[in-house]
């Protein structure tokens, strides 16, 4: 088949530029891309630019992730973090109360002094009870509804408020537990070497949610 233009051939020599360049533009994506460029020509020009990218060197890295791979803070514990959170405790105790009120977070825990305020919770907790309280709910509407087949009124009068008091009952412990995953996982503020893109805390917002 013949796409009757030239193939156009891509530029990976080029020097590096300072970390705050655009990579693909460096690497030479854009002649890669450009109209007219053979299928072939691309695919061999974007396999030269991914060797390039394995031999950036590790300082230059450092500059895009804002850390080197020593001065990563050790991994905490995913699993207990979001189990402890579950249960209304501190992440990193498992002693102190996470919650002051329902859902109101507490700035910093009582028993150790960790501070909470980093948390980002937001949309996630509702999503995720919606998700357990639907698979519980679902099928047990389909069983009842399979061998009694009840009446739209007698549906109606079980399952909205069996759905209301299973939201409310795990609304409270699935935040925990994501704000246990974001300890866990550093995210946000949680992580004590900081990442300038990463929003003020809570405690300095005029809004705590």
């Amino acid at each position: 088949m013949t796409w009757g233009v030239e193939p156009v051939h891509c530029n990976t020599n080029r020097p590096i530029p300072p970390a705050t360049s655009f990579i693909p533009t460096w690497l030479g994506f854009e002649e890669c891309i450009s109209a007219g460029a053979r299928p072939a020509a691309a695919t061999a020009c974007i396999g030269r630019a991914a060797t390039d990218m394995e031999n950036i060197p590790e300082s230059m890295m450092s500059d895009w992730t804002g850390r080197t791979e020593t001065e990563a803070a050790p991994k905490r514990p995913l699993v207990p973090a979001m189990m402890t959170g579950f249960r209304c405790r501190c992440p990193n105790c498992g002693e102190g109360a996470l919650f002051n009120g329902y859902l109101k977070v507490v700035e910093r825990c009582a028993s150790c002094g960790e501070d909470l305020s980093h948390q980002r919770a937001d949309d996630a907790p509702p999503y995720f009870t919606i998700f357990i309280v639907g698979h519980i709910v679902v099928p047990l509407i389909l069983i009842v509804e399979t061998n009694w087949h009840l009446s739209n009124t007698a549906h109606l009068a079980i399952w909205l408020p069996l759905t209301l008091v299973l939201t409310l009952v795990f609304l409270r412990p699935v935040k925990g537990a994501v704000v246990g995953l974001q300890w866990a996982l550093r995210m946000h503020g949680f992580d004590p070497k900081g990442d300038p893109n990463d929003p003020e805390p809570l405690s300095e917002s005029p809004t705590n949610r």
